[in-house]
């Protein structure tokens, strides 16, 4: 099996961020785990500026990391079957 990430969605909340050509078979709400993600990133602080800054100024004030963050993963899986344990162990099939 094998995924990639940031796949395309309708609802997608930053479109540009999407890749086009991905369509997503699993969109994952993970605002559960927001404490953790952030935490993971503040790891890469250096790495946060551009995404900090642009979401800054689409909000028109300074926003924190966990504010730029987004609250949904989506993958698209390039091959293996629609039943594989990824699927399964997340239940989120679209």
């Amino acid at each position: 099996m094998l995924y990639t990430i940031c796949a395309n969605f309708p609802e997608h909340p930053y479109p540009r961020l999407a890749n086009k050509d991905d369509s997503a078979d699993i969109v994952i709400d993970v605002s559960a785990m927001l404490d953790k993600k952030e935490a993971a990133a503040l790891c890469h602080r250096t790495q946060n500026a551009l995404f900090i800054r642009r979401r800054s100024e689409a909000m028109g004030r300074p926003v924190t990391a966990r504010e730029a963050m987004l609250t949904v993963e989506s993958l698209h899986r390039v091959f293996g079957s629609p039943d594989d344990a990824l699927t399964a162990m997340l239940n989120t099939e679209r």
